[in-house]
This record gives C-alpha cells, sequence and structure tokens, in this order.
C-alpha cells in the first residue's frame, strides 16, 4: 500500500475522515475494531486504497449528516459497487443478524413491520423473545389497562361513564373518542385481527 501525496483539499471533510476509517479499518491491527474487517479480510478495492480522489469520484458527497458508508454485502469489500451512503437505520436492517417476520402473506424485516405499526422494535423483539405470536407482538399497541384491552380505558370519573379510545399513531399515544359502549371502542380500536 502506498501513499498519495496529491493536495485535494478535503482534508478534514466527512467524505475525507470516512475514506481514511475503511483503509484503517482494513489495514491497520491496532485500530479499533479492526478483527470486524481487515481481520476478517475485507479490503478496500484497488482503485481506492491510494486514492482519495477516486473514491470521491465514485461515492460522491455524503447526502446527509446522519449518513455513512455501508457495504451492501456485509461479507464484501469495500468497493465502488458495494458501497453506498445509508442512515444508522438502514445500516442496522443490512446486519447479518438482521430478524425476517413472515405473516398476512408477505415476509419483511422486523424494523419494517414495526414502522408500519408503530410499536417500537425493542417492544416487539421482547414480545417475540417471550414466546408472543408475531401478529399480536408487533400490533398490540404498547399500551395497558384495567380493561385488559390495549387501548381502550372505561373512565369511571368521568360523569358519563364512557368508553375512552387511545389509539398508538408513529410512536404516541393519540385519544380517538369517547363511547357509550365497549363494542363501540373496540370497533375504532382494532383495524387488524383482535387482540388474544
Amino acid at each position: 500500500m502506498t501513499h498519495n501525496r496529491t493536495t485535494h483539499g478535503m482534508s478534514g471533510t466527512p467524505e475525507h475522515r470516512t475514506w481514511c476509517r475503511i483503509k484503517h479499518r482494513c489495514y491497520n491491527k491496532n485500530y479499533e475494531g479492526y478483527e470486524n474487517y481487515g481481520g476478517r479480510g475485507i479490503k478496500m478495492c484497488d482503485r481506492w486504497v491510494d486514492s482519495f480522489e477516486n473514491f470521491y469520484k465514485d461515492m460522491g458527497q455524503r447526502p446527509l449528516d446522519k449518513t455513512s458508508i455501508d457495504r451492501k454485502d456485509n461479507d464484501g469489500d469495500y468497493t465502488p459497487d458495494n458501497c453506498r451512503w445509508s442512515t444508522a437505520k438502514e445500516q442496522n436492517r443490512n446486519r447479518s443478524n438482521a430478524r425476517f417476520i413472515t405473516m398476512r402473506g408477505t415476509t419483511k424485516l422486523l424494523a419494517e413491520w414495526c414502522d408500519e405499526s408503530s410499536v417500537p422494535y425493542t417492544l416487539a423483539q421482547q414480545r417475540l423473545g417471550k414466546g408472543w405470536e408475531a401478529e399480536r407482538a408487533i400490533f398490540t399497541p404498547p399500551f395497558k389497562s384495567k380493561s385488559g384491552i390495549p387501548g381502550v380505558v372505561f373512565d369511571k370519573h368521568a360523569t358519563n361513564k364512557k368508553w375512552l379510545v387511545r389509539k398508538w399513531v408513529n410512536g404516541k399515544h393519540k385519544h380517538i373518542g369517547s363511547y357509550k359502549t365497549k363494542a363501540e371502542a373496540l370497533s375504532q380500536v382494532y383495524d387488524y385481527p383482535k387482540p388474544l
């Protein structure tokens, strides 16, 4: 590995720091995390290893502050065809231990199902670890109530004694309304199979 001394004027930029980190991961045995990269035989392609300019031509400017280089194939080298700028969320989904769930006739990553249901990923993981069926683990809102029905509360303090409905929407509980009967409340909460 030779060193390119050409001045490119981009030292210290996010792109140049990324290129340097990749080289360290692949070739510096004293670098933190080397065992997961160079230690596993992962290399930087010949086109990039001695040329930041080629790396920049191929990868371009980092598109967002919260992106970093991700390899599509985690066992593959750092090459133009195998690398992309990705968010941390996208990179987590690309891990070799990512969990796939098949239900409703479709197979998706657990993280994708959680995005659809708005149930936190860690909660769904915990529920599945406890043996919950996938549909219930992913689509039961993270809300406990004395009624025993997630998302439905009987308000004893209200003068007209109504069933209050809250839905888990985009990671927050949203008040939907109040209803005279439990059946009416349930009809507002569940647009997917009823809870177990």
